[in-house]
């Protein structure tokens, strides 16, 4: 969604070799870039601007050359479209995105992996999306919600995932927040019992899977005659 633009990566590769201690100034097509130099590496805060204008695009702290500290992306209008800390040039921190100065996207890093909680968001601020990563990979539960104009939406699918593969339950749901489906994996094969519901909680079918395949018939029952026991 936020792309690293060109204009970043000319930041990273200026080559310093041979440039004097104390401010460095480039100007390259329109686009301003500043900062300051110590034996030769980039140090402190970096700053490049958008082209033919003074409002800056990236606000970056370097230290021995590399990003480390507070990393700032800005849009034309100068609203904060990225901002995250990075620790020897990986992002090591919580990445927060913004869209039309709105939050969109929250997620941990650590050592340059996500690593701890990640939440999107819909444009009008309500989640989207709720998850949990290790190592890069979604581990634990995600949970999934609708988009409603002003108050946050009500919960469409809960999956659990280990390892970024399906392990554990699975859940769908109705807009009262009744479930509607229940299934269980493991290894990212259907393992178990897998129903489906009506509105009033009652089964509308029952099947039972074995490493991925039916076992059986798969049970239907007619509305309020069956119900699964707590």
């Amino acid at each position: 969604m936020f792309c690293v633009s060109m204009y970043a990566q000319t930041m990273d590769k200026i080559v310093l070799n041979g440039k004097p201690d104390g401010d460095f100034t480039q100007t390259s097509n329109g686009v301003n870039i500043y900062g300051k130099v110590l034996a030769g590496q980039k140090t402190g805060t970096w700053t490049e601007t958008y082209a033919n204008s003074e409002l800056p695009h990236f606000i970056v702290q370097f230290d021995n050359n590399k990003k480390n500290g507070l990393y700032l992306e800005f849009d034309r209008q100068g609203s904060i479209v990225k901002k995250v800390e990075y620790l020897n040039d990986k992002m090591n921190g919580t990445l927060f995105k913004y869209k039309n100065s709105i939050l969109v996207e929250r997620v941990d890093y650590q050592e340059g992996v996500k690593n701890g909680e990640s939440v999107i968001y819909y444009e009008k601020g309500t989640i989207m999306e709720s998850s949990n990563y290790k190592n890069d990979q979604r581990d634990g539960v995600t949970i999934w919600y609708a988009n409603r104009d002003k108050n946050q939406g009500e919960k469409v699918a809960m999956y659990t995932y280990k390892e970024g593969i399906f392990d554990g339950v699975q859940e769908t749901y109705f807009e009262d927040g009744a479930v509607k489906t229940k299934k269980t994996f493991s290894g990212n094969i259907l393992e178990g019992p897998a129903y489906e519901f009506y509105e009033d909680g009652s089964l509308k079918t029952e099947a039972n899977y074995k490493k991925g395949e039916l076992k059986g018939k798969v049970k239907e029952y007619p509305q309020g005659k069956k119900f699964l026991k707590n």
